[in-house]
């Protein structure tokens, strides 16, 4: 279990977050896995014929990791479900296949193009996918716009106090609300005797949420103050521990209008 969770959190860094649509073309790298998100639970897949770009020798044919069992999803069968998943070799499977509650999972072993078709949406998800050589994109998440805005809007339609109330319980939790996009920190700096590392935002429709590691950096205990922080455009701040003594670190929380962190 680690070291998939591994092997995800380093496909992580190739990221891409797309907006859903019925087509979309998509290229993936040879020898390497490959993972699609969906913003729904994925009711079934059917691939097409793997058409090789050229005549792959022996020597191109890669072995599976050893996270995949080599299951080859082929065209569902109404008639029998249970048959939708079948174990071949995976040396003759040109894709191995995986399928999640909404996730898929490819591991491609020669170069070419395939078709995938996945349904659960209000309408089939058509992906042309060739396999390349130098693609740096392994994680495709598609997401419904649309929809996480809506979603967003009806968690914001509360009274202001009610919604940073509740945000601030998200932060603390370090939970995402519905809707709501949950976006890694890349900020760090130092200022006035402290270091402050950007954990995460939770960013919806007109609100957004930040996690901070605050360091003490003086030779001195400081006590801290929320009233410290605060500046036009945000509306609450939260301190974990608001004693520090020299190198030691606190949580902090900030509610804010969107944009304004």
């Amino acid at each position: 279990m680690k070291k998939v969770l591994l092997i995800i959190f380093a496909v992580f860094a190739f990221a891409l977050e797309i907006p859903i649509q019925e087509h979309y073309k998509i290229k993936i790298p040879i020898g390497n896995i490959t993972i699609l998100e969906f913003p729904f639970k994925i009711k079934g897949i059917k691939s097409t014929t793997f058409m090789p770009l050229f005549k792959n020798k022996t020597s191109d044919i890669l072995p599976p990791p050893p996270e995949l069992k080599g299951n080859y999803l082929p065209p569902p069968n109404k008639k029998n479900k249970k048959a939708q998943v079948q174990s071949v070799s995976p040396t003759k499977a040109p894709v191995v296949i995986t399928k999640g509650a909404n996730i898929i999972t490819l591991y491609p072993h020669k170069f070419g193009k395939f078709t995938l078709i996945v349904w659960g949406y209000k309408y089939p998800i058509m992906l042309d996918i060739e396999v390349v050589n130098n693609a740096n994109i392994r994680y495709f998440k598609f997401v419904d716009y649309s929809t996480k805005k809506e979603s967003a809007k009806a968690f914001e339609a509360v009274p202001h106090e009610k919604v940073i109330k509740k945000l601030m319980a998200y932060l603390f939790n370090r939970k995402t609300p519905k809707g709501y996009d949950s976006i890694v920190g890349n900020k760090r700096y130092k200022l006035n005797g402290f270091e402050f590392v950007l954990v995460r935002k939770i960013v919806g429709d007109r609100y957004e949420g930040s996690e901070w590691v605050l360091k003490n950096l003086t030779k001195d205990t400081v006590k801290l103050y929320e009233q410290m922080f605060y500046r036009n455009g945000i509306y609450a701040i939260a301190i974990e521990n608001p004693i520090l003594k020299p190198g030691e670190s606190t949580r902090l929380f900030i509610v804010s209008k969107k944009g304004a962190i």
